[in-house]
């Protein structure tokens, strides 16, 4: 009996870690919708949709957006090594960088440069010294009007866009 109890505890505790989690990425807050995709960003330039499944009750998977300025828009999509506590923690930190790296953002600083965020994040996995640990990563600064998308790599080889005039996905 112990031993379910300690199980049922440990597991009310991995639920509540997975909804702090969720509050890390755009997605709605109402409970019809947190298991879905979800339009959270929808208007006559760019519709912004996200889903988010992991892969156990807590995970390293991330991808965030942050609208910069009427035209400008900033995303992540990030996959950290490893599942569980670990990697969700790397997670964490690796969203509280992009949020403050766009904090105060201008067309003048940091611009539309994506390499120095590529390169703050990096760091941060290397310096804290997470053993067997790395973020695979892809940043990109969307210029809604124009439709250019400017592209930063880190390691996710894989970039889908999805072009609603074909209704294809690429």
């Amino acid at each position: 009996t112990r031993g379910l109890v300690k199980a049922a505890m440990a597991q009310k505790e991995m639920m509540f870690g997975k909804d702090i989690q969720r509050m890390f990425l755009p997605l709605a807050k109402d409970a019809q919708n947190r298991m879905g995709s979800t339009a959270v960003v929808q208007n006559e330039l760019v519709d912004i949709f996200g889903y988010y499944e992991g892969a156990r009750d807590v995970s390293g998977d991330f991808f965030d957006f942050k609208q910069l300025s009427d035209k400008y828009y900033a995303m992540i999509k990030c996959d950290v090594a490893g599942k569980g506590v670990p990697a969700a923690l790397i997670m964490v930190q690796v969203a509280t960088i992009f949020a403050t790296y766009f904090r105060n953002w201008t067309l003048q600083s940091p611009g539309l440069k994506l390499e120095p965020l590529a390169n703050l994040i990096n760091d941060m996995v290397e310096e804290r010294g997470f053993p067997g640990r790395f973020a695979t990563l892809i940043l990109a600064i969307l210029n809604a009007e124009s439709g250019q998308v400017l592209l930063c790599n880190a390691g996710d080889t894989t970039q889908r866009v999805y072009r609603q005039a074909e209704r294809n996905l690429t």
